[in-house]
């Protein structure tokens, strides 16, 4: 049991904890990634048909100065054992504060990406392209953390 004096000086910084402003960590635009897809199912808008398919990727950003961020992403897909496909984005971009945002830290952020997908099906020795792209493209968005 706390004693009369203890309890109060106890009970006097729980108290003071409530009125005390938030103090929110900064967003990190830094970090490491990896995924594996597991006996998923694609289907194919237009086509009728579905897939089984398994697949990983990897996805890594780091900082470059006090706004700037590259982000890297690679996946590669096996759908149904003759289906073939990777998907690569390169974006580099900046983000900036929103100070006067009172819900938490609020961030706009935006850049410029580079994006390449290739996708083949091999039946018998003949391998079919079904589509192998490349572009750039441009990204814009908020984010709240």
């Amino acid at each position: 049991m706390l004693r009369k004096p203890t309890l109060h000086f106890v009970s006097a910084i729980v108290a003071s904890l409530f009125f005390l402003p938030a103090q929110a960590k900064e967003m990190s635009y830094a970090y490491l990634e990896a995924s594996t897809f597991i006996d998923s199912q694609v289907s194919m808008d237009g086509v009728g048909g579905s897939a089984d398919g398994n697949g990983g990727g990897i996805a890594f950003s780091w900082l470059m100065g006090p706004i700037g961020y590259s982000e890297w992403m690679y996946d590669s897909y096996s759908l149904d054992s003759n289906t073939d496909g990777e998907e690569a984005t390169a974006r580099f971009g900046a983000h900036h504060r929103i100070q006067e945002f009172q819900y938490g830290n609020l961030d706009v952020y935006g850049g410029l990406s580079m994006d390449h997908a290739n996708f083949e099906v091999k039946t018998g020795g003949v391998t079919t392209k079904l589509l192998d792209d490349s572009g750039l493209g441009a990204y814009l968005g908020l984010r709240n953390g």
